[in-house]
C-alpha cells in the first residue's frame, strides 16, 4: 500500500503500521459493526447479502473473510475508486462526515481516529485493476467485479480454479 499520508497515523504507534491498525481496531471492536451500519445508512447489510449470493455457496458452506474489520463478511471491501464526481462525493462523505459522526456515536476518540484513517487507506490502496491483477497473480480466477456503492465499495469474487485430472498439488 502506498503511504498516502498515513504515516502520521502510524507515528501514534511508534511508526509501526501493524501496531497502529491492531490498536485502532481493538479500541473500537465492540462498536465497529454498529458504526459501519450507521455510517453506511444500513447499506452494508445489502452488500453482504450480495456477496453471499455472488459466491453461490451452499447453506452451511464456507466463505473466507480476511482483513475486513471485525470479519462480519469480506467484500475485499473498499478499493481506490476511479476519478469522477460520484467517487469524489463518496470519499468526501467518508472523509469529512463519517469521522465526526463516529466520534459522537461512540463517545470516544478511538472511532474518530479509525474513521479518519480508513478513507485515507482507500485513497492509498489498490484500484480495481490492481486488485484483480494481484488476485489472479496469486492463482485465483476472478469471476465477478461489481461496484456496490459509488465505485468505492466493491464486490470482487474469486475462486480457486479446479484441478485437472492428473495434476499434482504444488507444495
Amino acid at each position: 500500500m502506498r503511504g498516502g499520508g498515513l504515516e502520521g497515523f502510524w507515528q501514534r504507534a511508534g511508526g509501526d503500521q501493524c501496531r497502529f491498525v491492531d490498536e485502532a481496531f481493538a479500541a473500537v471492536a465492540k462498536d465497529y459493526d454498529r458504526l459501519v451500519r450507521l455510517s453506511s445508512c444500513g447499506l452494508n447489510r445489502g452488500w453482504r447479502r450480495s456477496c453471499v449470493e455472488a459466491c453461490d455457496v451452499a447453506r452451511g458452506g464456507w466463505i473466507l473473510d480476511c482483513a475486513t474489520g471485525t470479519g462480519e463478511l469480506a467484500l475485499l471491501e473498499f478499493l481506490r475508486p476511479p476519478p469522477g464526481a460520484v467517487s469524489w462525493v463518496a470519499l468526501g462523505y467518508l472523509r469529512w462526515l463519517v469521522p465526526p459522526l463516529a466520534g459522537l456515536l461512540a463517545w470516544s476518540r478511538a472511532p474518530w481516529t479509525l474513521a479518519t484513517y480508513l478513507p485515507r487507506t482507500i485513497e492509498a490502496g489498490p484500484s480495481v485493476p490492481e486488485l484483480v491483477e494481484a488476485v489472479e497473480g496469486a492463482g485465483l480466477r476472478v469471476t465477478l467485479v461489481n461496484s456496490l456503492f459509488a465505485q468505492v465499495v466493491w464486490l470482487v469474487v474469486a475462486m480457486k480454479p479446479p484441478r485437472r485430472l492428473g495434476e499434482t498439488v504444488k507444495r
